[in-house]
């Protein structure tokens, strides 16, 4: 993809409450398109290089910033809409890439405003989205099923003292087998690792050092 620009557009729309994300890039010299994502106080609807997809509240489970393992991609992050019947969406008008322009830190700044509009769809704050997320982790985590926890844990969404902390306490009351924790962690993805590497780079390390 040859991008030779691109402009940005973080908008609040006073009017219909709607934040829109947009990158507009340049290819070649001739053609151009809008990129964008566009939250409001039912969904979201995300327009990438084909027809607008629109995402109610209602289907969304979680959101997050990372690599999506797509060479094109070139290794940028970018959003990533969990549904709650397992599919993901791709928003990659909200992308950390010289293409975008946005950071990092902006990217995630974007997604908790995201995320509070999500709670707020569900009748819930923020603080009691991710306290019932946290819940719903652990109850999982002792039934054997860790993929909930892990989930939890890449979204960055809750102190990580915090979400330890809280499975060390059922570890010591045998309702949560640390052993089989660690042990489902090496299926994670390649570009979960890298995310992970950039981000804690000395869990990186101690995955590295067991061979996953």
């Amino acid at each position: 993809m040859l991008a030779l620009g691109a402009w940005l557009v973080v908008r609040d729309d006073a009017s219909g409450g709607a934040l829109v994300i947009a990158a507009v890039m340049l290819l070649g010299a001739v053609a151009a398109f809008r990129i964008r994502i566009v939250a409001d106080t039912v969904g979201l609807t995300v327009v990438n290089l084909g027809w607008p997809r629109r995402i109610r509240w209602t289907e969304v489970s979680g959101l997050r910033v990372q690599p999506d393992g797509k060479w094109w991609s070139m290794g940028d992050d970018s959003l990533e809409i969990r549904l709650k019947d397992g599919r993901r969406v791709r928003a990659r008008a909200l992308a950390t890439s010289t293409a975008t322009g946005y950071s990092g830190w902006a990217a995630d700044k974007i997604v908790g405003e995201l995320r509070r509009r999500l709670a707020e769809a569900n009748g819930e704050t923020t603080d009691e989205a991710e306290a019932r997320a946290l819940e719903e982790a652990l109850r999982a985590a002792e039934t054997g099923n860790y993929a909930p926890f892990w989930e939890l844990a890449y979204d960055d969404r809750i102190r990580p003292e915090t979400l330890w902390g809280r499975v060390d306490e059922l570890a010591a009351h045998g309702r949560v087998d640390l052993d089989a924790l660690d042990r489902s962690g090496p299926r994670v993805s390649r570009s979960v690792r890298r995310y992970m590497a950039r981000r804690y780079p000395e869990i990186a390390a101690e995955l590295d050092e067991d061979g996953r």
